[in-house]
């Protein structure tokens, strides 16, 4: 198949450090208002 992405350990860290990033900007703006 086709799933090298999956396999590579950086690019899970990359997806997860930008969801949490995400996550903590989004609360940040939440909280301001």
């Amino acid at each position: 198949g086709g799933g090298d992405s999956e396999d590579t350990p950086g690019f899970t860290l990359v997806v997860a450090s930008a969801a949490i990033a995400m996550a903590v900007f989004v609360n940040a703006r939440r909280e301001e208002e």
